[in-house]
C-alpha cells in the first residue's frame, strides 16, 4: 500500500516539513516538488530517519518545477526539507512525499 503526505505546503521559508511515519520500514520513496514565483535558487532535500529524531539526506531537488527525487533506503520516517530559497517573485515551495514497499 502506498502512502503519501504534503510535507511542505506552499512554504516561503527554509526548514523541515511534516513527517510521514510508517509502522514497518519502507524502501521505495519519492518526492514531487512544485515551485512558484521563479526563484533563482531552490533546493529541497528528501530526508529519512530510523528513529524520527535524526534525519539524513537521501536525495535533493534543485531549482525547477515540477521535479522529483527517488531513493531506495529502508526507513521508518520520511519528510521534505527546504534547504535554500532565494530570488524570484514571492516564491513558494510545495513538496509531496510518498512511499511503498
Amino acid at each position: 500500500m502506498a502512502l503519501s503526505l504534503v510535507s511542505l505546503n506552499a512554504v516561503t521559508s527554509t526548514g523541515p516539513g511534516g513527517v510521514l511515519t510508517f509502522h514497518e520500514p519502507k524502501s521505495n520513496v519519492s518526492m514531487q516538488v512544485i515551485v512558484t514565483g521563479s526563484p533563482s535558487e531552490c533546493v529541497v532535500d528528501l530526508q529519512g530517519s530510523l528513529d524520527g529524531s535524526n534525519f539524513f539526506g537521501m536525495s535533493s531537488v534543485l531549482t525547477g518545477s515540477p521535479s522529483c527525487a527517488l531513493a531506495a533506503f529502508p526507513i521508518l520516517y520520511l519528510r521534505a526539507s527546504l534547504r535554500t530559497l532565494s530570488g524570484g517573485s514571492s516564491p513558494t515551495v510545495t513538496a509531496i512525499v510518498a512511499a511503498a514497499g
